[in-house]
């Protein structure tokens, strides 16, 4: 999930929060009210569309990922029975073309991975007359190529989802603009009015406001030396240092 807008969306709630703890004065001023209202319903669909919007990338993500993982072990374990059958019988071209593993299959690329796993299906196909003593039949082959289906299913089902997604992002930015421009044409302007009578309501949302930042920053000291990157000293390290110092000049 986009840390800005996570982060964004927690300024735009921290507003609500204190557009609710002074709802007296927020009601005293129509249009403020008609925007604090407007405001309060846009960060409630902003909250459940960033939600929709992670949940829905990530179940379709597992999706593809079991089916991958489900389709290169049923290719793989047909294409070796045949790997057999052809080193058995000095096929050498086959047998090394037939020498795979799962991730074999699961290290060639996305767009390419489904075609590169049915040319195996195909291929054992082609000899399956042959392979009756390495255990190769028809339902094995038919499985092999429904599983190589499925997979391609689920590359299909992601990609719409990844469509999908854009249109709801789409929506959901679109939301995150309404929502600024009341802050800047609206709360900025009708607030200090309706402060008058309660400072400390220009204050609490003024410091609302603020975009803050969700990741920890640690200061990091710089050897001017050598540019290396150190911790900064501890109180116990900075008093040994100094008492080392003074040994030095005695």
């Amino acid at each position: 999930m986009d840390t800005y807008l996570v982060n964004k969306q927690g300024m735009f709630m921290r507003i609500v929060v204190v557009l609710q703890k002074f709802i007296t004065l927020v009601n005293s001023l129509p249009a403020l009210k008609k925007h604090a209202e407007t405001f309060s319903t846009l960060v409630d669909t902003i909250g459940t569309q960033l939600a929709a919007t992670s949940k829905g990338t990530q179940a379709k993500t597992n999706v593809k990922h079991v089916s991958m993982q489900t389709m290169a072990k049923g290719v793989t374990q047909l294409v070796r029975l045949f790997h057999s059958y052809a080193f058995d019988h000095q096929m050498l071209e086959l047998a090394e073309q037939t020498d795979i593993y799962e991730s074999t299959i699961i290290d060639v690329r996305d767009d390419e991975r489904a075609k590169y796993a049915d040319g195996l299906v195909d291929l054992v196909e082609q000899y399956k007359t042959s392979l009756a003593e390495v255990g190769v039949t028809d339902e094995k082959i038919a499985a092999a190529h429904a599983l190589v289906a499925g997979y391609s299913a689920s590359l299909a089902d992601k990609n719409s989802a990844v469509t999908g997604n854009s249109a709801t992002r789409a929506l959901l930015m679109a939301n995150f603009q309404q929502a600024d421009d009341i802050i800047e044409h609206h709360f900025n302007s009708l607030i200090p009015s309706a402060s008058e009578s309660d400072p400390q309501f220009l204050l609490e949302y003024q410091a609302a406001a603020v975009l803050h930042d969700t990741p920890a920053t640690h200061e990091v000291k710089t050897d001017k030396n050598n540019g290396d990157a150190k911790p900064p000293q501890s109180d116990a390290e900075a008093d040994k240092t100094a008492g080392d110092a003074s040994s030095v000049k005695k």
